[in-house]
């Protein structure tokens, strides 16, 4: 299986690592290479206000990590999904370990959000994706930004193989 269309994914520019790492000592001999990609949406959403609160709070932000399809479940092979808010504010620090993976946060900046994803098999490589959302500024209710992007995992084991595969 080639997984050369798979690279334009993997652009050092944006600070991502798409990648995943079987660090194990299964040998590769044995079962082959293998290459699978899932596509996983990393977006925001600004959540409804009360209509009683001032113009002058923060709004709060919905954050998330979905997989694309509508069938597919992250949670099968995702254990836990680590936000970072801001990479000036080191405490802003948010962990989703079950699914949905999501937090809500007041976003006042267009920082960028760190996306640390950790897998189900722990060795596995953990992935990290930058999301810099632009709406995230004055808005109305409702209003959203997501980021199409992919996971891609080198030579899962077996197990993980047979999560990501159904």
């Amino acid at each position: 299986m080639s997984y050369t269309h798979l690279l334009p994914h993997q652009n050092v520019m944006d600070d991502s690592q798409r990648v995943s790492c079987y660090r194990g000592s299964e040998n590769t001999a044995i079962y082959g290479r293998c290459v699978i990609s899932r596509d996983i949406v990393l977006g925001c959403q600004m959540e409804v206000s009360d209509l009683d609160l001032p113009d002058i709070m923060e709004p709060t932000w919905s954050v998330y990590l979905r997989a694309s399809g509508k069938t597919d479940d992250l949670a099968r092979f995702v254990r836990q999904v680590t936000f970072r808010m801001s990479p000036r504010l080191p405490l802003r620090l948010h962990v989703a370990d079950s699914a949905p993976f999501e937090i809500s946060e007041v976003l006042a900046s267009d920082f960028p959000v760190e996306v640390q994803v950790q897998y189900v098999d722990s060795s596995m490589t953990p992935t990290t994706y930058m999301f810099k959302p632009r709406v995230v500024r004055e808005g109305h209710s409702g209003m959203s930004e997501e980021m199409l992007d992919k996971m891609i995992f080198v030579n899962p084991p077996a197990a993980m193989r047979v999560s990501l595969s159904s």
